[in-house]
């Protein structure tokens, strides 16, 4: 007789002494299943276990919606309500990864989104709500749309090592810090009007637009190794009155507005492989690398 574990055999015989034998497929296990729940201190599972061997199997992680994985909250009481559709204790992986789209809406008094790194399918990530002071999401390596736009009150945003084609953050008044780094499908950042903004690292990332118009107190700007940039805009910039600290490292620059005392100075660059460094923002602005430079300077 065949079990879970081993083929059975059959024998058929004839009067005349001839026989044969035939195999028996395996049998199907029979599984039993155990639930734990998650608690308020840490997550669960699901497995099945067979009863005949006790072979385990389907294993599978249940998150706690709880304060350990979402510390907000008002977030916390948002994903129970959204996203616990099988009313059972917790989020199970199938859960998790139906969670492709999530729109933070402006009656979500969430501070912080704190345990959305567990929404690993995610794309699609809207916040409107002003309460939001900080977004990370720079484990969620699907996400390919950001909208921040009514996100007033955010001060802090991660978005690294995301699939972003894009990111505008302007006019958000409240944010300090942007980390857009190796975001390898990025094409334009912009953080114009943002007159808190002190510090954007967006090295490693494929831009190739950059804005930060009107942040006057932008003072740490790092663009290293973004070797798609074409365009670079400043105007107003007041606060990068040294270096811009990255030495922006391009292939094929073609364009970069800085402001200066004598008004929006354009910098055209070509080269295959060019290290350009701003030494000073207010005066002469110097550009230098293997294809040369040439600046023209006019009104803005």
């Amino acid at each position: 007789e065949a079990t879970c574990t081993a083929v059975g055999e059959r024998l058929y015989s004839c009067a005349c002494g001839y026989s044969y034998t035939e195999e028996i497929p395996t049998a199907e296990h029979n599984y039993i299943t155990t639930i734990n729940a998650p608690t308020d201190t840490q997550d669960g599972n699901k497995y099945d276990t067979c009863d005949d061997c006790g072979e385990v199997a389907n294993e599978e992680i249940i998150w706690g919606i709880n304060s350990l994985n979402f510390p907000d909250e008002a977030f916390r009481n948002y994903v129970e309500a959204t996203y616990n559709t099988d009313d059972e204790v917790g989020l199970c992986e199938t859960e998790v990864a139906a969670a492709t789209s999530i729109t933070i809406t402006a009656d979500v008094e969430a501070e912080n989104l704190y345990g959305i790194e567990l929404f690993t399918s995610l794309e699609t990530l809207v916040v409107e709500s002003s309460y939001v002071q900080e977004i990370d999401v720079s484990s969620n390596a699907e996400l390919s749309t950001l909208t921040v736009s009514s996100a007033t009150g955010l001060t802090t945003l991660n978005c690294s090592y995301t699939a972003l084609s894009s990111l505008n953050a302007d006019g958000l008044n409240n944010l300090t810090t942007i980390n857009a780094t190796y975001c390898s499908n990025m094409y334009s950042l912009s953080a114009q009007n943002c007159s808190s903004l002190s510090d954007v690292d967006a090295s490693y990332s494929s831009i190739s637009n950059a804005y930060f118009n009107d942040s006057a107190n932008l003072t740490s700007l790092n663009l290293a190794y973004a070797r798609q940039l074409q365009r670079l805009q400043l105007m107003n910039c007041t606060g990068l009155t040294r270096d811009v600290s990255a030495d922006v490292h391009s292939a094929d620059i073609t364009e970069c507005g800085i402001n200066s005392q004598d008004g929006y100075l354009i910098i055209k660059v070509t080269g295959t492989e060019i290290e350009s460094r701003y030494s000073e923002v207010f005066g002469t602005t110097c550009v230098y690398g293997s294809g040369g430079y040439s600046y023209q300077g006019f009104e803005p």
